[in-house]
């Protein structure tokens, strides 16, 4: 939302979404259909029904979410871009961020924030409105003191850590990121960024070019590399890939290889 603020005056919304489509979507499709056939090799028999569960689970509930939410959110906010400063926009998708909070602890429908489609156009409406009064945000950001950041940023990290450990047991989603106090914390976290003046990615790295390939390459790699992994942990104690998968800590007393397959 931030990067979108300034350009979002200039562009027709369609030419602006098919654009994004072409540079966001297609990879996607690509790189996302690699991981489900990676996934599926784990099988010993594939049937329909496991295909379309592996479709389903690299759309929604893998790594790969981020994309789908993201690309409804933005295709709200462009379709409502002439009502940006109505105040029953700003109210609508507020409440849809506060309902999956809420959701969490009464289970309305389902608790899973990378389902949650409605509740990131309200983050996305902030960055763009950050961007659009960029000056007056970073001079009230200027005016308040690092100590005082520092100790925002403390405080609701520790309270949105103390609510995932409180709703262990309580949510399916107990780390789920549309949390109230993960919220708090990521607005935080946020304009405690745009008070850095230093670079802080590395300097031998592209950061608007080579995030993305990133993001869609590390899970297939991460997968093929579990391929192998689980593939000798079936053949020493002989027991299916799957079986292994899913239930490797079993077969392996040392917490020290526990913690390598772990990670």
């Amino acid at each position: 939302g931030f990067l979108l603020g300034h350009k979002l005056p200039e562009v027709k919304p369609w030419e602006y979404f098919k654009r994004r489509l072409y540079t966001t979507f297609r990879p996607w499709v690509f790189w996302a259909g690699l991981y489900t056939l990676i996934k599926l090799s784990f099988y010993d028999h594939i049937t329909l029904k496991d295909i379309g569960w592996q479709i389903y689970h690299t759309t929604f509930l893998s790594n790969y979410w981020f994309v789908i939410n993201f690309l409804f959110a933005l295709g709200i906010i462009l379709v409502f871009q002439k009502h940006f400063q109505s105040r029953w926009f700003f109210c609508f998708i507020l409440l849809c961020s506060l309902f999956y909070a809420a959701n969490l602890y009464f289970k309305w429908v389902s608790s899973n924030h990378t389902t949650a489609i409605f509740g990131y156009i309200f983050y996305i409406w902030v960055g763009i409105q950050v961007s659009v009064y960029r000056n007056k945000v970073i001079a009230f950001i200027e005016s308040i003191r690092w100590r005082w950041f520092v100790l925002a940023v403390i405080i609701s990290f520790l309270f949105t850590m103390a609510e995932g450990k409180f709703l262990v047991g309580r949510s399916l989603d107990c780390l789920s990121s549309l949390r109230l106090t993960n919220q708090i914390y990521s607005l935080v976290v946020f304009f405690a960024l745009l008070k850095i003046h230093l670079p802080i990615s590395p300097s031998w790295m592209n950061v608007r070019t080579q995030t993305y390939g990133i993001y869609l390459l590390h899970w297939p790699i991460l997968e093929t590399v579990k391929y192998f992994v689980t593939g000798a942990g079936a053949y020493l104690f002989s027991v299916s890939r799957l079986e292994f998968g899913d239930h490797g800590f079993f077969y392996i007393p040392s917490p020290f290889l526990r913690c390598c397959l772990w990670g």
